[in-house]
């Protein structure tokens, strides 16, 4: 039987579902000529809402902001859920930091948007061999171990992941371990906005196959991780666009 919690969990995320971005609203986007007429679009649909500090040559900026609303989206989401899922769903905003994370690990320059991200900027500032301590400063213990050794931190978030599930009924279980399948590993094959369709079409079957479970949610959660990628990369190319491509005929 479903908790009364997730009930509510279910009426919330089928009115997010509900909101998701219509094939007109991704045509205009798809249409939009220039990084500035983009982020106008964006604002006209609501789909999202980049104040007006995020300007249309700005990339960095634009990231920051998009990294503050994966991280406001997996909150929400976990706000409406029982309480013994909420860390689960929570855990979910760390995987935006992953690549900056990995590039900090192996000694790269850190993305010039993650210098002014409060929870990042501390970890990008300390010296190499106090970053794990500083990851463990920052909420992220449980990728420092991975972090210190060279070892996948990709794999890292996965087990804590696994280990914040709360003892869930073998269809719960089973339906988060094909999600995974889906959308972490699905994810780094839908570079391109074909296989980011397909990916698409794959979540949506599993979101109706997960309705009344929890793994709905997550669910959800992948739908707009996907947006969020497409978004980010809709700006940057109009932004590094050739001239005469970004001009194009009105």
């Amino acid at each position: 039987m479903a908790e009364p919690r997730q009930g509510y969990a279910l009426a919330r995320l089928a009115a997010r579902h509900g909101a998701l971005a219509r094939p007109a609203e991704r045509a205009a986007l798809g249409a939009s000529r220039g990084a500035d007429r983009y982020l106008e679009v964006l604002r006209q649909t609501h789909l999202l809402a980049p104040p007006e500090s995020v300007s249309a040559h700005d990339l960095d900026a634009f990231e920051l902001y998009l990294a503050a609303e994966w991280r406001a989206s997996c909150a929400e989401v976990a706000a409406w859920h029982p309480p013994r899922w909420r860390a689960a769903y929570r855990w979910c905003a760390r995987l935006a930091d992953l690549g900056v994370l990995e590039s900090l690990r192996l000694a790269g320059p850190p993305s010039g948007w993650a210098l002014n991200d409060r929870q990042l900027a501390p970890i990008a500032a300390a010296a190499p061999d106090e970053r794990p301590a500083a990851l463990a400063a920052a909420g992220l213990a449980p990728l420092a171990t991975a972090f210190a050794a060279g070892a996948s931190l990709a794999a890292a978030w996965r087990a804590h992941w696994h280990a914040l599930w709360p003892a869930p009924a073998a269809a719960a279980a089973r339906r988060l371990l094909e999600l995974e399948a889906l959308w972490i590993d699905g994810a780094v094959e839908a570079a391109g906005a074909d296989r980011r369709s397909r990916l698409a079409a794959r979540l949506e079957r599993h979101y109706r196959r997960c309705r009344g479970s929890p793994a709905a949610g997550f669910c959800e959660l992948a739908r707009r991780a996907l947006d969020l990628e497409a978004w980010r990369g809709g700006f940057a190319s109009r932004l590094y666009a050739p001239a005469a491509l970004r001009e194009g005929a009105s």
